[in-house]
């Protein structure tokens, strides 16, 4: 058991938490909700928690179950609360029949851990290899805690601490969890587009 250790079980749960915080929106989490198109409607309520719109499509009538992408819409983040109570909207400027389903696929701010069972990739959102970049930026972040520890009142306490780990010791770990963090996240951006692409088709602001 250790009853004295480096960080405290809350700091590095904050950091940690902090860390899934500061992947949005570099990395998003992917979610989708689905409505019936109205012929007299333009604009449709989306949940509150989306950040930003991946790509829009609907439903086409006829045996092929052909879900087309929709190129003329508009994401609309300061939707009218008297209208839409989510507070985001999209408005769709495209012919659709009438009774067809329409797809939004949003994007969305991943959920911070709570228990200590929390699984992951169900509670945030991210994939499990996600979970490499949130360890690496936590190290960041927590390392130069060490350093506020070595300005003690006590020279020789501050000497013997030395010996164990300098300074500049320190600052090379922070600085390699920061390239392997930013290499790291790169990579995860392209996998994303890459798994998940969105439309170029895009029209509206």
């Amino acid at each position: 058991m250790v009853s004295n250790p480096a960080f405290p079980r809350k700091a590095i749960k904050d950091a940690i938490n902090d860390a899934i915080t500061a992947l949005h929106p570099s990395l998003v989490v992917i979610s989708s909700t689905n409505f019936t198109y109205n012929a007299a409607q333009v604009e449709y309520s989306l949940p509150a928690e989306t950040t930003d719109v991946w790509y829009v499509v609907a439903r086409r009538v006829g045996p092929e179950k052909v879900s087309a992408p929709l190129p003329n819409w508009r994401f609309n983040p300061q939707a009218y609360a008297t209208d839409f109570s989510t507070g985001k909207s999209i408005q769709l400027f495209d012919a659709v029949t009438p009774g067809q389903n329409v797809r939004v696929v949003y994007t969305k701010a991943p959920s911070t851990l709570s228990a200590n069972a929390d699984d992951f990739a169900t509670v945030t959102g991210y994939a499990d290899r996600v979970a490499d970049l949130v360890v690496w930026d936590a190290c960041k972040r927590l390392l130069p805690g060490v350093l506020s520890a070595r300005l003690q009142q006590t020279a020789v306490e501050a000497t013997e601490r030395a010996q164990l780990v300098s300074a500049r010791d320190i600052q090379g770990a922070v600085q390699t969890y920061a390239a392997l963090y930013a290499e790291g996240l790169q990579r995860e951006r392209d996998r994303q587009f890459q798994e998940i692409p969105n439309y170029a088709t895009f029209q509206g602001s």
